[in-house]
């Protein structure tokens, strides 16, 4: 063996545009997906968490209300 490095050809490759996948987005895709992402966090924080349920309430209550108002900005502009 000598000490050279390998030589390395054609690493242009292809783009990973092939691997992406556009997604449209329904109010019943957005519903389900929601549900997922919010169900464990929910029940991460009930389960891990000894604090009281005014602060619960806040975690959960906040990201809720953030993400409707933008849901509702999504909405109202969407055809602008």
């Amino acid at each position: 063996m000598s000490g050279k490095p390998p030589i390395l050809r054609n690493l242009e490759g292809q783009s990973y545009k092939h691997l992406k996948r556009e997604i449209k987005w329904t109010p019943l895709k957005i519903v389900i997906t929601t549900v997922l992402i919010g169900v464990p966090y929910v029940v991460f924080l009930i389960f891990v968490s000894s604090i009281s349920k005014v602060l619960l309430g806040l975690l959960i209550g906040i990201p809720l209300v953030v993400f409707s108002i933008l849901y509702l900005m999504h909405i109202l502009t969407k055809d602008l």
